[in-house]
C-alpha cells in the first residue's frame, strides 16, 4: 500500500510534467553534401514545444492523478489501522489464553488435590468408590483442559508473532 501511494505520485508528477515545455535537440553528420551546403558535414535542430492548447487536457490529467493518489493514501492508512487491529486482537487472544492456562493449572492442582483427599477418605471408609472415580475423572478433565489451553495459548503467541511480523525460527 505504500509502494501504491508512491507510485501515484510520480503519476501525478508526470501529469503536471505536460504543463512544462518540451525541449528537443537533434543533430545529424554528413559524410557528403551537394549544392549551396556542400561545406556544412552536420547540423544540429533546436525545438522547443509549448503546451499552449492542451491546457484543459492536462488539468483534467492532473486532477485524475491526485484523485487516484488520494484513494492510493486513504487505502494506505485503512490498511495500516487493519493492521494495527490485527496485532491488537491477537495480543487480546494470547493474553485471555495465557489467563485461561493459568487458570486452568491452579485447577488442575486442585483437582489433584481433591483425588488425593478423595483416596484418603476411602482408605479410611468414610466414601465410596464412586466419590474417588468422580474425583479422578474431574481430575483428568482438569488436565485435558489445562493441556488444550496450553496449545491454544502457543497457537495464538505464534499468530501474535505472524501479526506483528516477528517470524523466528521455531525451536
Amino acid at each position: 500500500a505504500y509502494q501504491s501511494v508512491k507510485t501515484y505520485w510520480s503519476g501525478v508528477i508526470d501529469a503536471q510534467s505536460a504543463l512544462w515545455p518540451q525541449i528537443g535537440l537533434e543533430n545529424n553528420y554528413y559524410e557528403k553534401r551537394e549544392g549551396a551546403q556542400s561545406g556544412i558535414d552536420w547540423d544540429l535542430l533546436f525545438t522547443v514545444d509549448v503546451p499552449i492548447f492542451k491546457g484543459g487536457e492536462t488539468a483534467g490529467k492532473i486532477k485524475e492523478s491526485v484523485s487516484q493518489w488520494k484513494k492510493a493514501k486513504f487505502t494506505y492508512s485503512k490498511t495500516q489501522r487493519e493492521a494495527e487491529l490485527d496485532i491488537k486482537e491477537a495480543y487480546e487472544s494470547w493474553k485471555a489464553s495465557l489467563d485461561e492456562y493459568k487458570a486452568y493449572e491452579e485447577a488442575t492442582k486442585a483437582a489433584d488435590e481433591n483425588f488425593r483427599l478423595q483416596k484418603e477418605d476411602y482408605d479410611h471408609n468414610l466414601v465410596s468408590n464412586l466419590d474417588v472415580l468422580v474425583a479422578l475423572e474431574t481430575m483428568f478433565n482438569t488436565k485435558r483442559e489445562s493441556l488444550r489451553s496450553y496449545y491454544e495459548m502457543k497457537q495464538n503467541y505464534w499468530r501474535l508473532q505472524v501479526a506483528m511480523g516477528k517470524l523466528e525460527e521455531i525451536r
